[in-house]
This record gives structure tokens, sequence and C-alpha cells, in this order.
């Protein structure tokens, strides 16, 4: 829900968040989420609102009959849905939420992926997906993040290869892969904190903490790539530190800022100008080094380290520069270097000459990011209202257009994806906002909700855990599964926060990972207590090193459940290249099988990021990845089959095993093959092709069973699911689908019995008492 939308009133919910957070926690249904004694069922009984009730945006100027009007003649328009979906979900929003705010952000070249940095250190990454003019995201993977670890900024560096670049306030630069998100190789020299940098061409410029400024260069010869130094531009007199910086590889420009309000321009390295025609520009690397060695002769001074051409430096009338960025005009106008201040100015600077020649006023507080495409200037910052300055046809700037209430804390980062022709907004309460650039300050924006915190829920006893400030936390529900209870909390101790939670049914173990370990914790309860859940211990029994990170977790019991023969449990983990099973027996066997095939004609790297398990008659894994498929065969006793090994080059993305509501089958395999269609059935010998026009941001959370032949008016198709995706859940055939209700949702589950489906939605009001309360000032005040 956009910001703006939200109602300046205090909420009139009977139970504050605060008190939930602290006391019990309500089930609700989103439509009626204040009222405790309604029951949570959703459907047409007990004569409130259920869940697949129209839910749209508000519309203002309308009077109530005319809502009723328009109410009546959208529901004759909308496609009767079948009566045994009611009463089949259960909302709940999230019960604590765990509100971390973005840092920065960069996206790719090719404007396929995204990279978002939040400020714990975690990054993560997003596929963007254009489907139907509409972008679709996909969480491919992320980093649990480490502590005291700050990113200030992150951006590709300009190479065939997926690779970034990310800075750090320890002073570290590090050059990750794209694709793993792993570091390859860490630069750090003397300077202090990196505060800002830049990419121009293959320059890089760091704003450091000592008032410098360092250009780098990154060398991409062999495998790992490595930044080596070459010059220092040395700080302006009584500056302690520099703030930012950029450059232009059109004009060949590069300035920066520092805290005395320092503005500081210099040339690009005349090695680093290029020029459209490949011939001119060949002939000027030729001059350029002729005059290097008149220059330099045998036996006479060295370039020095700190050697630049200087072009300018001005001074701002007041406050500091916190951002810069540079900007030509319309149609090849004079370029000029716009600063951002401490006091809320946008401060423009005529490039060649260091000339002030505007200053605007108009924002409400500091302003901490820029960013210029098309000739147009966009600006935010502490008061996250984004503002667009333009150059007129004779060279004049004026502010254009404003879009105010864009997030509810302050405005982090500004990014412009000039493939696609969409700009990026993120915040500090852990939002995007991304609009096509045509139509951001004309058409409602669309928002992405940033969170990594994990949930797991086990279906045998009701309880649900979910991460949150380095705990695992579990909360069961009373018998009328309305209120939420706290049952324990787990601290997980060391530097890294935790980056994935997965448990059993039975809660008998759990797993959890962070960027350097592994652990699975076994659960003991007390002898006697088992309907009471009451805990004895948590013990940690399994710790392994977790690599790149483990992409995912599956817990399985091989056996029938109601055979007489020993239960024959296991865990299997899914890391970039190893699928590691361990046994849940005494002694906790660990076995590791590489999914690399050593034939070179075979697929070597599929970038898996699902495993996906078949409990039938014939027991199987399936590891799903971006750039292919492995099916393989498992014993018995759980270990895989490396001779069983069937690849396949087919894309699989959004892949997801589907459980079965109201009857006990197999669960279903769905996934958007190749990037086209949704496949149900995947790996069977009859897969369904659901209908084309899905979003490719569908996740489906429960397949329902057919249809009875005596329900008069349907169609009585074999395949019907509820799935989610960015704008609420959805109803879905073989041949249709239909959306039901507009919703966040963050996680889907199985109650126990089959019968129902628990949906956690976003906490809005938690996520807001969880922010700075500065966002009220920003919102309200003045």
């Amino acid at each position: 829900m956009s910001p703006k939308k939200r109602s300046r009133s205090s909420p009139k919910a009977g139970v504050t968040a605060t008190q939930a957070l602290d006391a019990a926690h309500m089930i609700a249904t989103a439509m009626n989420a204040a009222n405790a004694d309604t029951p949570v069922t959703t459907g047409g009984g007990g004569g409130h609102c259920g869940a697949f009730a129209p839910c749209g945006p508000a519309e203002s100027g309308v009077t109530h009959d005319e809502k009723d009007v328009k109410a009546r003649g959208t529901v004759e328009q909308r496609p009767k849905l079948p009566s045994d979906l009611e009463g089949l979900v259960l909302h709940s929003t999230v019960i604590a939420p765990d509100v971390i705010g973005i840092r920065c952000m960069a996206a790719h070249p090719n404007g396929m992926e995204m990279i978002v940095v939040r400020e714990d250190g975690s990054i993560v990454l997003y596929g963007i997906d254009i489907f139907q003019n509409v972008p679709h995201f996909e969480r491919i993977r992320h980093t649990g993040g480490r502590v005291n670890r700050t990113i200030t900024r992150v951006r590709y560096l300009p190479y065939g290869r997926s690779l970034f670049l990310a800075s750090y306030l320890s002073g570290q630069l590090v050059v990750y892969c794209g694709e793993t998100l792993s570091p390859l190789h860490v630069h750090q020299r003397t300077g202090g904190a990196i505060w800002d940098f830049c990419v121009v061409g293959e320059c890089i410029y760091a704003a450091m903490a000592d008032g410098s400024w360092q250009q780098l260069r990154a060398e991409n010869n062999g495998s790992v790539p490595k930044l080596t130094m070459q010059r220092i531009i040395p700080k302006v007199s009584g500056a302690d530190r520099a703030l930012s910086v950029c450059g232009s590889e059109q004009w060949a420009i590069a300035a920066g800022t520092d805290d005395a309000g320092n503005v500081v321009a210099w040339r690009l390295p005349r090695e680093e100008e290029r020029s459209d025609n490949n011939t001119t520009a060949t002939t000027n690397n030729n001059r350029r080094r002729v005059d290097n060695m008149n220059n330099n002769p045998p036996g006479g001074r060295p370039i020095s380290l700190s050697d630049h051409e200087a072009l300018w430096t001005s001074r701002l009338p007041k406050g500091m520069g916190l951002c810069c960025a540079v900007s030509g005009g319309v149609n090849g106008g004079a370029p000029v270097v716009a600063v951002g201040t401490s006091m809320g100015d946008v401060v423009l600077f005529d490039a060649r000459h260091g000339h002030v020649l505007k200053t605007f006023t108009h924002h409400k507080g500091p302003v901490s990011t820029l960013v210029s495409s098309g000739g147009v200037l966009y600006a935010s910052g502490w008061h996250e209202s984004l503002r667009s300055y333009r150059c007129a046809a004779d060279g004049e700037w004026f502010p254009a257009e404003v879009k105010r209430r864009t997030h509810y804390h302050e405005a982090s980062e500004l990014l412009v994806q000039e493939q696609q022709q969409l700009i990026f907004s993120a915040a500090r309460d852990g939002t995007v906002m991304y609009a096509p650039i045509g139509s951001l300050f004309t058409s409602p924006a669309m928002y992405l909700s940033v969170t990594t915190q994990q949930f797991a829920f086990a279906k045998s006893k009701n309880v649900l855990l979910q991460t949150r400030r380095g705990r695992i936390e579990g909360f069961r529900t009373d018998a009328a599964l309305r209120h939420w209870m706290p049952l324990f909390a787990y601290k997980v101790y060391g530097k890294f926060h935790i980056q994935g939670l997965w448990c059993d049914e039975r809660l008998h173990y759990m797993l959890f990972a962070t960027d350097e370990r592994a652990a699975l914790l076994r659960v003991c309860w007390r002898d006697g207590a088992e309907d009471a859940l009451k805990l004895g211990r948590i013990e940690e029994v399994v710790a392994l090193p977790a690599g790149r990170g483990v992409l995912d977790c599956c817990f399985t019991q091989h056996n029938d459940k109601n055979s007489d023969a020993a239960a024959c449990e296991s865990c299997y983990m899914l890391l970039d290249d190893t699928v590691v099973h361990i046994t849940l027996a005494e002694g906790y066997p660990v076995v590791a099988t590489s999914i690399r095939s050593s034939d070179a004609e075979s697929v070597v790297d599929i970038r898996p990021n699902r495993l996906l398990l078949d409990t039938g008659k014939n027991n199987s894994i399936t590891v799903c990845g971006l750039r292919g498929r492995l099916t393989c065969c498992v014993a018995p006793d759980g270990t895989i089959d490396p001779s069983s090994f069937v690849w396949s080059q087919e894309s699989t993305r959004m892949a997801v095993s589907v459980p079965a509501l109201r009857h006990h089958s197999p669960s279903t395999f769905v996934a958007l093959t190749n990037n086209t269609r949704y496949m149900a059935g995947l790996g069977t010998r009859s897969p369904s092709l659901l209908p084309r026009t899905l979003p490719h941001d569908v996740r489906f959370i429960a397949r329902i069973p057919p249809l009875d032949k005596s329900v008069a008016g349907f169609k009585h198709e074999t395949l019907r699911f509820l799935a989610c995706f960015s704008r609420g859940l959805m109803y879905v055939t073989e041949s249709s689908w239909y959306m039901l209700q507009r919703c966040s949702v963050e996680a889907a589950f199985v109650l126990d019995g089959d019968e129902q489906l628990l949906l956690l939605v976003r906490n809005l009001e938690g996520t807001l008492e969880a922010l700075p309360m500065c966002w009220k000032v920003r919102r309200f005040g003045n």
C-alpha cells in the first residue's frame, strides 16, 4: 500500500500493535483484523466480511450511493467462484516484523537482475522479468549479513561476467560474484572508511574518510578480478572526510564533495577518455603514449601518485554536500554538477568553470540521493518526497515535478535502469518504489517490500517459527485458532545474522543457516506433555560449514507414516554445488553429494535455488535452477544415488512443491519453465500447462481437490490452485485465473489436518512501530 493512502488518524483497532507484540496476537482477516470475537475463518459464515470479498483502493470524491452502485456493478462483472473456497483460508499478520532499512542498491546493465543491500549488511539478489509491460521480481538468493559490517555503496562492474563492487565503512572494497554473492577479491589501503564510490568506464573513484578521493582500476585478466591503486586526489585543506563522488565518461569529468562544504572537480585521466570513432581513439592513444614518453624521459621525475588534472574547486553557500551527480542539458546542453546539501538545497555548478548556476530550496530536509537520466535530475532524501529538475531549451534549469509521500522513512538511494527505463527509490522503511520513468509523476507507483525474515511452520503442532534480531522465536495457537502465544526463543550467537530457517512437521528438528555455518537443532519435549507443548531443551547436534550459504532445505520421512517399521527421517540441504544429506538418527551421519557433472557436454552450473522432494512410490529429488534442472533417485535410507542423475537444460524458475488440501495425495511440482509459461506436474509423464497470462512472480501455495460433478455451473477441471503474487491472493485453474484479494503475503502454510491454509500477510502497523519515530514528524509535522 502506498504511504499516501494511509489515514492520518490513529488506528481504531481494539488491540494496539504494541500490546499484540507483548501479549497474544490476533489471527484475523485483513478486512476485520480488529474484532477479537469474530471467528478467524473466512467466507460467508458468521455475518462478517470474508477474505474473498472485493478489496480495492478507496475512491476519493465518490458518495456512498455511488460506491454502492459501482460495487454492485463490479460484483455482477466478477466471475462466480466455487463455494468450496469459503472457509478455506485463514489470515494473520506477521507477529513481530523484523524491519531493516535499505542502504543502497544497484541494477545490472542488462536490466535482468538487481542487488539490494540492507543496513545489517545482507545482500539480496532479485531477478527482474518484464512480462506484459509489468516488472516482476523474483528473490533468487540472499545473504544473512554480519554484525558491524556496513556497506555504503554497491555498483556493477562493466565486464562480461556478472561482478559487482561493494564499499564498506571498514575501508574495504570487495568484488563479489553477481550469481553466488560470494566475495572474490578484497582491496584495502590507507584512508579509512569509504563513504561513496562511483564507476566511470574502467575507472573507480572512492570518497575516503581522510578527505581524499582515490582512483582505482579493476583488472579482470584472470579468473579473480583485482583492484589496483592509480591516483589519489588530495583533500582540500580544512576538510575531515570526503562524502560523495560522481563522474561522467561522456563529459570526461569527475567531482566530489566533503564535510567542509567544498566541491572539487577534476578531469578524467586521458587514457580513460573514449571516442566513438575507433580509429580516432587508436590515434589519440598513440599520441598520448608519445606525449608521455616526451614528458617523462629516462632519468626524469616519475609521475606522482597524486598527479591529476584539476578543473576547479568551489564552495557551497551553506551546509555540506551529501551527494552529487553530473548531468547534461537537453540536446547536448552544457553539463552541470548537481550537489544535494545537508540544508535541503540542490545546487547546480557549471561543470567547466565551477560557477553556481542555480540553487533550489524546495526540499524539507537534507538531500541524500541524486540521479541523472536523460537530462533530468531526480532528488530525494530525509523528507522522502521525490522531485525532478529539468533544463529548458535556453539552458535554464527549473523545478519540474514532485511526487509526495513515497515512503514511510527517508529515501536512501535513487537508481535509474536505462535499458528498461525504470526508476527505483529505496528507503529505510525496507521498501523499494519502482515506476516507469515516463509515468513516474502521473501514475501511482508500485512497491517491493524487501525482507529476509524467515518463517517455518510445524504442522503437527501448529507452531510458527520466525527469525528476528538474531533469535528463533516460536509461537503456538490456542485450540480455537484465535490467538498467537509465545512458546520459546532461541538465541543464535556469533558474528553472522540468520540467513535461513527450516523445521520438520513435528518440530523435533530445526535447521538454521548463516553465511558462516549451518546448524541442526534437536527439540526435546518433556515426557507426557506433548499436547501441552512443554519444551525440555533445544540442543545443537550438527554444525557444518555453509560454504556460500544454504539455498534450500527439506525434511522428509522415507517410510510410510502408518507402517510399523521404524521411522527413517532425513534432512537435505542444497548448496551451490552439493546436496548434503543428514540422517536424523543417533550419530547423525552426514553425506555430501556433488551435483556438478564431470562430462563437459552436460550441464555444469545450473545456478540451483530450489530443492524439491517426491515422496511417492519412487523417491526422488529434483534440484531446480535458473539454467537447468537435475533429477536423481533416493535409496530407502535416504542416500542419493549419483548414477541416477538426469540433467535437463530447461530453465526452471519459481519452482515449488505444492501441498494438497482436503485429501491425502502427493505434492504437485509447479514451476515457470523457460521463462515463458507455468507448468504443473513437473517431472511427470503428462505435465499440464497453466494459463499463459499468469504473472511471472506467482507463488503457488496449495492445491484444491477437483470439484464434485454434482456442482453445477462450473467447469470440472482437475487442477485447481491457490497462489499469491505481488498484488495479492489468486485462484488458478488450467484455463483461467482470478484475483481473490489484495494483500502482501509473506508466507503460507497448510494447517494440521490439511483442511485449511494459513496466510501470513505484511504487518504494516508493526512495521511502522519498529521504525524510528521521526517518520511521524516527517509525515505529519510542519
